[in-house]
């Protein structure tokens, strides 16, 4: 028989035509299975369901060797029709053809990845689709049976793993098997492994997907390093400790090996393992000392997957001890070297401003730059001043970065006011717009939190630039001044301080006060007394220092009929432990204290304070906003200063509300005052009162004149600039 007219009137579609001359062909010559073989696909492809019977027949014809060369045949004739279709986009067609090359062949792993892409294409697929092809089973594959097609596979796999399902994962651990190219599947995987984190957000996923491609690039250091990112992010604490020591096991140099100790640090504090928290640090100190020492006194390179982690090496410190000047001192170095020998180095076409950008139309032009303009503590603090910035005297422009939108970014942000910009993670494209923008000043909110928003501050795109609001100032010698107040640092601060301190007359910071919903949480689901002692201490995992821990504990073993609520905002498992443990070595029973999650809302969250009679606050890291909403709910607060920044938001807050109850200089003193609080219903009754009273003149609560005060601030370093500018003529 004559196949090739045949497929040339499949190709026309002149299906009947080629019908007739197969059923004349058996006719003369019934022995000629490729004519039953084809007519069968003519069948199929008009929609006759006979198909299947005449190749039935055929296969009882033979034994069983003929049998499977005729069934080879098929294949070959059905897989070819099947892929002509496909290129006609005749999908339908397709499918319905490679289904029955699935009955033929159901372990043709290249036909199933087809059908699979078949599937996608008519958006009918779901990760079920896997189950039925039996594709979920190692066992399925036959190893020495390699895939053809992968180009095939390598382009619908990314879309598979869009459908965040197990057996997207099953499929992926079972299919490497067969892979003949492992480094450019990997490299697949690995892409889409960075989407399904940073940008869809599924991290546990993306975090078992990883261990897959871990499989087949053990030695891929970046993604052992995402191990842990993608987990901390996830908040899976434990897998951050085994990512963090398998790391450490695979490096030899000096600045992998202080990023791994960082990240293990990191680990450790989110598990709540202090006891080999501060063994740890002590050596980590030692060797962040020894790399810093060693960048600036040779030609050492720091390796390029810590460079983007660099800035933040030293922060962990902050949790750890009270200690600015050791601090301050080493962060500097470390924003020096950042700045000078791995940004500026790294990014082309950096040149500093050195052009003074003149007043227009007599505005000052004032951009901040964050990620953070959303439901995040600086969201909820910085939108007051930048409602409340005059129109007439300053253009606003608010630079957000890599950030999703929520009501509060639209509501106080992105409202039209303001000129607003949401980039991604472009750099230049950011770059470009702050120069255009030709701005007189720029501040920043994130600090030490946002490596995007460093980066940008060290190109030095505006002749001012600020920090303010942030974790704490970053060191960055491209920024002149770190907003502070009389109070929220020491006076001798400017000691141990890169950027000149800037000290508002009363506070750093003003809010009009928080939004608040309806109490979720009563006294009597926590099997608590209505005339109890409820005190409340509420941070994150990595402020809960043991030490403090202890003085809590001991304020509620000298207060009868009290209760201390720990509420977590994350790993409250963690947190209950070592609370738990702490208890045990000082003897006070656990049926005093109760843990919390965190609320579902900011809202509600706030709504809940009213639970408690007193807020006991953190050291050597304070709260802040949890602080302010306290104070905002007219709860009582104990608090203990320090010397560094972050030791010293509660007295700044508390002073600034016109409240001096509360306020502890030592351990001693945080003890008293807890104590003296719990018992003396009338003193609270008094700060409460007060606290209530001060919304109507307290500073801490009046944002237009803290506005108006930032704004008279910046229109002085203004001209301070313009005169240095013009003695430099001179």
């Amino acid at each position: 028989m004559k196949t090739n007219e045949i497929t040339s009137l499949i190709e026309i579609q002149e299906y009947d035509t080629a019908i007739i001359k197969l059923e004349e062909e058996i006719e003369k010559n019934p022995t000629e299975i490729t004519c039953y073989l084809y007519l069968g696909l003519l069948y199929l492809l008009q929609g006759k369901e006979d198909a299947s019977l005449i190749w039935s027949f055929v296969m009882s014809q033979g034994d069983e060797s003929e049998v499977k060369q005729w069934q080879k045949e098929l294949s070959i004739i059905l897989n070819t029709e099947a892929s002509r279709q496909e290129n006609l986009n005749k999908l339908a067609v397709a499918y319905l053809i490679r289904d029955c090359l699935r009955e033929l062949e159901p372990f043709w792993i290249d036909n199933l990845i087809s059908l699979i892409a078949l599937k996608l294409e008519n958006g009918t697929y779901s990760p079920e689709y896997l189950q039925e092809l039996g594709l979920i089973n190692s066992g399925f594959f036959n190893e020495s049976d390699k895939i053809k097609n992968q180009k095939l596979l390598e382009k619908i796999i990314p879309t598979i793993l869009d459908f965040p399902a197990s057996v997207n994962l099953d499929f992926i651990g079972a299919i490497v098997n067969v892979i003949d190219d492992i480094d450019s599947f990997s490299l697949v995987l690995k892409n889409k492994i960075f989407e399904l984190a940073y940008n869809q957000k599924h991290y546990n996923y993306a975090s078992e997907l990883n261990k897959i491609y871990l499989s087949l690039q053990e030695h891929d250091l970046t993604m052992i390093d995402q191990s842990f990112w993608i987990n901390f992010t996830a908040k899976n604490f434990s897998e951050t400790i085994l990512s963090a020591e398998t790391y450490l096991a695979k490096i030899s140099d000096h600045s992998l090996t202080v990023y791994g100790y960082h990240k293990k640090i990191l680990s450790l504090m989110a598990n709540a393992r202090w006891k080999d928290l501060l063994s740890f640090a002590v050596i980590y100190e030692n060797l962040l000392n020894e790399l810093v020492d060693l960048i600036n006194k040779s030609d050492y390179k720091v390796e390029p997957i810590v460079c983007k982690y660099f800035y933040n090496l030293a922060v962990n410190f902050l949790y750890l001890d009270d200690s600015p000047r050791q601090y301050r001192n080493l962060q500097n170095k470390i924003s020096y070297i950042y700045q000078y020998k791995i940004i500026c180095q790294s990014i082309s076409n950096n040149t500093n401003s050195s052009e003074i950008n003149r007043i227009k139309n007599g505005k000052l032009r004032v951009g901040y730059i964050a990620h953070t303009f959303n439901r995040s503590s600086v969201g909820w603090l910085c939108r007051w001043l930048l409602a409340y910035h005059d129109k007439v005297k300053f253009e606003i422009y608010i630079y957000s970065i890599s950030q999703h939108r929520d009501d509060i970014l639209e509501k106080y942000f992105d409202t039209g006011i303001n000129t607003f910009y949401n980039f991604k993670n472009s750099i230049q494209e950011i770059e470009k717009q702050i120069r255009d923008d030709k701005l007189n000043i720029l501040v920043e909110l994130d600090s030490v939190t946002q490596d995007l928003t460093l980066e940008i501050m060290s190109l030095k795109l505006a002749p001012i630039q600020i920090t303010w609001l942030g974790f704490d100032a970053s060191g960055l010698p491209a920024i002149d001044y770190f907003v502070a107040d009389p109070y929220v640092l020491p006076e001798y601060a400017q000691e141990y301080y890169h950027e000149q301190i800037l000290r508002l007359p009363s506070t750093y910071l003003a809010v009009d006060g928080f939004e608040v919903a309806t109490p979720t949480i009563r006294r009597h689901e926590l099997n608590i007394d209505d005339d109890s002692i409820v005190y409340l201490t509420m941070q994150s995992i990595q402020k809960y220092n043991p030490n403090i821990i202890k003085l809590q504990l001991k304020i509620i073993s000298q207060v009868p009929n009290s209760f201390l609520l720990v509420k977590g905002r994350q790993n409250l498992a963690n947190i209950k432990n070592l609370f738990c443990e702490i208890a045990d070595e000082q003897n006070i029973s656990l049926s005093q204290l109760r843990f919390l999650n965190d609320d579902v809302t900011e809202e509600i969250h706030r709504a809940n304070l009213s639970i408690a009679d007193v807020v006991l606050d953190t050291y050597p890291y304070n709260g802040a906003t949890t602080t302010l909403e306290a104070l905002w709910m007219e709860i009582p607060i104990v608090t203990k200063v320090g010397q560094q920044f972050a030791a010293r938001n509660g007295y700044t807050f508390m002073m600034n509300a016109g409240i001096h109850e509360g306020i502890a200089w030592n351990d001693q003193e945080y003890i008293e005052w807890g104590v003296n609080l719990g018992m003396n219903k009338a003193l609270r009754q008094q700060i409460s009162w007060k606290l209530k009273e001060s919304k109507k003149t307290s500073p801490l609560w009046d944002s237009k004149r803290f506005a108006s005060s930032t704004e008279t601030l910046y229109y002085q370093i203004w001209e301070d600039y313009l005169s240095k500018q013009a003695s430099k003529i001179d």
